[in-house]
């Protein structure tokens, strides 16, 4: 029987189609998923203030948040060049920023940009936070925009993402260039629109919830079965 190739996004179907050679009929996409549970609403008031009292940023401050090991790939020096006036920005990821807080100061973001270093529970920084700039330069499918949708944050990132594929007008923006300083500082301009994040929460939240791990396991047994019925018919 023909092997099948497992992928997480259509996005990396094409890829594998193209670069490895592999016919697009030995291909199933099954996305990677989160536990909606993880991220429950009971607290998010108080953590939300929480965490906001440590940023010093006011209840009524948009901000945006991003998250990432490795800043290089997921393209926050274009995120840094490119953060419209007064927007507010938190950074989590690696514990070693020291540069991009050196491009942060001589840009004139000192103030509105915190780097918050290596946060081993990101939930607190997801409630306190509006919105998701996830401006990567390659991603399979992107953990980080699912678990920020499954708490009702509106995602930017770029069509490098894998996880673009679940994003549309309602509940965030696919940026086609991540070099792109208008186009990126557009669209952050966008979700962080009062009129916007009124809807976009609950627009992400249902998004998330179509790709929860009872989705996966039920991807895989249909998966198992299809290869069964294969090596039957073989």
């Amino acid at each position: 029987t023909r092997p099948v190739v497992v992928v997480n996004s259509e996005m990396v179907r094409g890829h594998f189609e193209q670069f490895y050679g592999v016919p697009k009929e030995s291909i199933r996409v099954l996305r990677s998923a989160i536990d909606p549970g993880r991220f429950a609403e009971e607290d998010r008031f108080f953590r939300r203030n929480e965490e906001r009292l440590r940023w010093k940023v006011s209840p009524e401050t948009p901000v945006g948040l991003f998250v990432g090991m490795n800043y290089r790939l997921k393209g926050l020096e274009p995120l840094l060049r490119s953060l419209p006036p007064r927007a507010q920005l938190a950074v989590a990821g690696h514990s070693n920023y020291l540069k991009y807080a050196k491009l942060a100061v001589s840009l004139g973001l000192g103030d509105r940009v915190r780097f918050l270093g290596h946060v081993r529970d990101p939930r607190d920084l997801y409630f306190a936070a509006d919105y998701l700039v996830h401006p990567t330069f390659y991603d399979p499918c992107s953990l980080v925009a699912l678990e920020a949708l499954a708490c009702g944050l509106p995602v930017v990132t770029t069509r490098y993402n894998g996880a673009a594929e679940l994003l549309n007008e309602s509940n965030g923006v696919v940026v086609n260039d991540p070099h792109s300083r208008e186009e990126l500082g557009a669209a952050i301009e966008r979700v962080s629109e009062s009129t916007f994040l009124r809807t976009a929460s609950t627009a992400a939240r249902a998004t998330a919830a179509k790709w929860t791990f009872e989705h996966h396991y039920q991807g895989l047994l249909q998966l198992f079965a299809e290869n069964q019925q294969m090596r039957r018919a073989a």
